[in-house]
């Protein structure tokens, strides 16, 4: 028995934060403290964490203030833990969680004016936590829609002066700041600080039904740039903010293993197990009988359009005619779905379900289920369901997601109808081998169990707490050195002047549209013609004696600065993406002369065109030469002079007429993902069409 649970992968550590003081490679790791020894008695009865001593050194946090994306309720998420752990290990430090607004014009619009009145009226100005005297929870107001400036700025008012007022009644001083909203950047600076962290745990920008998307990004960039932290709970996450943070710490989910300890104590099948009505309450009618038929097919977790693929569901039901599909979470499905999984007859829509619960739901279930769908945002995700199944210990099936795949040998994967009702059947298999006591599947579920109490919170909040430290040092450092800044009256004059600049820009050119803090300098020559439209986003610099001549599309991200006496003809389709820097005179052009005949002047022979796209955090240097047809990936860097010809991979560093990749910006590892070295010569991917080689710079 010893042999077969040693093909288990052990606990696994997790990437450490990376920041500009340090200098690791991207594979370095950080260890935790010694996790416990979870028990691996089948048959023991349902547990609970013991609060155990505090785990690090540190005798104070200081206050805390945590604007989080959802109220604090009996649905625990990733924000309740962590503030849990927290305020037990520092007891007489206050934590301030501020949960979503009560939104009284979303009440308005759906008719409900007692919702609306008791917002307004009725709103407990702090509600406090059970067990945690320290902790407090809070809810702001909201007045109009965010999707109005106007509604913007009010709202970030009254949630301003809402928490200022719980600070002055709670004696909080020189908080740390946490946001988990992206919206709250506006708090940055105004309730005297020590130091902001940005919690990313979801990248709504990719969500398909995201109101307002490019505010949303503006907002995460803003965020990103101001935090001291940035912590992120995914892969995906972490190489899409790390280019714009300043320390930016990988910090996966985790689980308390001994609140599912018991969960194999009971099988679906059993007396006693499936008395399912009493978890839901009498309010729920999801549930229309005590038991659900087996073998149950259980999903806990937030029904989301974007996370669950119904498609899945249904062929999952359809092949199990007899048995039951739970879904176990917070609902926020459309009619429409709701509809086709309710008329498959023995689809489950149980409802949310409260945590200290959801180990007796989890008993019923034979197999664990994940079925989202295969996407960006899903990508960007590390679910909590994979900690929790993997700490109850029973078969898992998933689809091809970031987190699951790294546990392949504890977690079926499958991609598609077809193959995941096959994993199903093969995890039912082992369900029913491990109901009848069968050495092998009982050695799978403890290696789960094992591996589940390898990422405990407690060992999160540690590494959490080391980087705060660091953070806190840099902080002290910072302060130590003198900057100086001018004198008030020459930054209000400047600001003044700057934006008449953008106004005047704004008459003289209607065809451009400049977007928010928009800095426009002296000898601007834009010519839009025809149909023609260019599109700056907030915050781009368009330095002095730029010229630009357009005739069809221009697009210009946030952020992007043009240096002086850079020229863009654009005829077709010029793109830029997000923060890229554009030296002193570069030209990018998407058109050229025609020259095939000798006999026409090429001023007569017309003019072919096609369109340039270069990507987000592109630097290209000075008197380069962007020519038509081209894309440049995202973070590449295009050397001074250089004339670019072909399209540039994303992380590449291009130099040279006509420029050729020369090396990536990644390091040793992930260079060697993008090239192939043969024979002392290097061949770059996406040029060996072409043949081109060239001494390898490694």
């Amino acid at each position: 028995m010893q042999s077969s649970v040693s093909q288990f992968p052990l606990p696994r550590a997790f990437p450490e934060a990376l920041g500009p003081h340090d200098h690791p490679s991207a594979g370095r790791l950080a260890t935790t403290d010694t996790p416990p020894t979870p028990s691996t008695d089948l048959g023991q009865g349902h547990g609970h964490e013991v609060p155990a001593t505090p785990r690090t050194s540190h005798s104070r946090l200081g206050d805390v203030i945590f604007v989080s994306l959802e109220n604090w309720d009996d649905i625990w998420r990733r924000n309740q833990f962590v503030c849990a752990e927290l305020a037990r290990r520092f007891p007489n430090d206050r934590i301030l969680f501020v949960g979503m607004p009560h939104d009284i014009s979303e009440a308005l619009r759906r008719g409900s004016l007692r919702a609306a009145m008791g917002a307004v009226f009725f709103n407990k100005p702090f509600t406090p936590i059970p067990d945690a005297p320290n902790l407090t929870f809070t809810r702001s107001v909201k007045l109009l829609p965010n999707s109005l400036r106007l509604g913007r700025y009010l709202n970030q008012l009254l949630l301003r002066q809402h928490i200022r007022r719980q600070v002055r009644r709670r004696a909080i001083s020189s908080p740390l700041l946490w946001l988990n909203a992206h919206w709250a950047g506006p708090l940055v600076g105004t309730l005297d600080e020590r130091s902001v962290v940005y919690d990313i745990t979801d990248d709504w920008a990719l969500a398909s039904d995201q109101e307002g998307v490019a505010l949303l990004r503006q907002q995460d960039l803003d965020l990103c740039r101001r935090a001291d932290l940035v912590v992120v709970c995914s892969e995906s996450l972490l190489n899409s903010r790390k280019p714009n943070s300043r320390r930016i710490l990988l910090l996966p989910n985790g689980v308390n293993s001994g609140h599912y300890a018991g969960v194999l104590r009971l099988g679906a099948g059993d007396a006693g197990a499936g008395d399912i009505g009493r978890l839901f309450g009498p309010g729920n009618q999801a549930v229309q009988t005590p038991k659900w038929p087996a073998p149950v097919f259980g999903y806990t977790g937030t029904l989301h359009p974007d996370r669950v693929d119904v498609e899945l569901v249904l062929a999952l039901a359809k092949a199990y005619p007899k048995g039951t599909v739970a879904l176990v979470g917070p609902d926020f499905l459309p009619p429409q779905t709701k509809d086709r999984l309710r008329e498959a007859g023995n689809v489950t829509l149980a409802g949310p379900v409260p945590y200290a619960r959801i180990p007796d739901v989890m008993s019923a279930f034979d197999v664990c289920i994940v079925p989202h769908c295969e996407s960006p945002f899903t990508e960007s995700l590390n679910p909590i369901k994979l900690w929790e199944y993997l700490a109850a210990g029973k078969p898992m099936v998933a689809t091809n997601l970031a987190g699951f795949r790294d546990y392949s040998k504890l977690c079926r994967i499958a991609s598609g109808p077809q193959a995941f009702v096959a994993a199903c059947r093969d995890a039912l298999a082992e369900a029913q081998a491990l109901s009848l006591g069968d050495s092998t599947a009982i050695e799978a579920a403890k290696a789960r169990r094992l591996e589940a109490a390898g990422h405990s919170w407690a060992s999160r909040v540690d590494v959490l707490l080391r980087e705060l430290e660091v953070v806190k040092g840099h902080k002290a450092q910072d302060a130590a050195t003198v900057t100086w800044k001018p004198p008030l009256l020459r930054r209000v004059i400047r600001g003044l002047v700057e934006r008449a600049r953008l106004g005047w820009a704004r008459l003289r050119h209607p065809r451009a549209r400049f977007g928010r803090r928009c800095i426009v300098r002296p000898g601007l020559n834009l010519s839009v013609q025809n149909d023609g439209l260019v599109e700056f986003g907030p915050g781009c610099v368009l330095d002095s004696s730029l010229t630009i001549e357009c005739f069809g599309r221009m697009r210009v991200g946030a952020n992007v600065i043009f240096g002086h006496h850079c020229t863009i003809g654009a005829r077709d389709l010029i793109q830029i993406g997000d923060d890229s820097l554009i030296a002193e005179m570069v030209s990018i052009r998407d058109h050229d002369h025609r020259f095939d005949r000798l006999d026409v002047p090429v001023r007569e022979q017309g003019s072919v065109s096609d369109p340039v796209r270069i990507g987000r955090n592109v630097w290209i240097g000075c008197k380069a030469t962007v020519l038509k047809g081209v894309t440049i990936g995202d973070n590449a860097v295009i050397g001074a002079n250089a004339v670019v010809t072909r399209d540039i991979p994303a992380n590449a560093i291009a130099v040279g007429i006509p420029a050729r990749v020369i090396r990536y910006r990644e390091g040793a590892e992930l260079q060697q993902h993008h090239e192939q070295v043969a024979g002392g010569k290097l061949v770059v991917k996406g040029q060996q069409e072409n043949s081109d080689t060239m001494e390898s710079p490694l």
